[in-house]
């Protein structure tokens, strides 16, 4: 028996749950399945993203584990994210010995989350 069968929710914490969601809902694009100034969800694929207000034991931060997407196209949602206010926080890197490359990028509320890419011959530098 698998102790893990696989990721079920990401929680990210802002101070602004509603400005959040609809945030990332527009990243993402997809509508939240819940939106309240409290708790919000919207679902990806089978993967809940929940957003939660932050507080002493969850306060809105850039350390800690971060939750890698896969994108289909790496350099154009970079570009869009950075649009909608995102900022670079780490990278882009090729990973070594792969065909991928990864970046960490910064919400406009605090939050960091990773994206992985296929690699292809122009980047964005950070």
């Amino acid at each position: 028996m698998k102790d893990f069968e696989g990721v079920a929710a990401i929680m990210i914490f802002s101070k602004n749950i509603i400005k959040s969601t609809k945030w990332y809902s527009k990243l993402i694009k997809t509508k939240p399945i819940f939106l309240d100034k409290e708790k919000s969800m919207i679902k990806i694929g089978k993967i809940k993203l929940v957003f939660h207000l932050p507080d002493k034991k969850s306060p809105v931060s850039t350390g800690g584990q971060v939750c890698y997407w896969k994108v289909n196209n790496f350099d154009n949602f970079i570009k869009r994210a950075i649009k909608l206010g995102a900022k670079i926080h780490r990278g882009p890197i090729e990973v070594e010995n792969s065909n991928y490359k990864i970046c960490q990028l910064k919400d406009p509320f605090g939050s960091v989350f990773g994206i992985e890419g296929k690699l292809f011959n122009n980047h964005i530098k950070s």
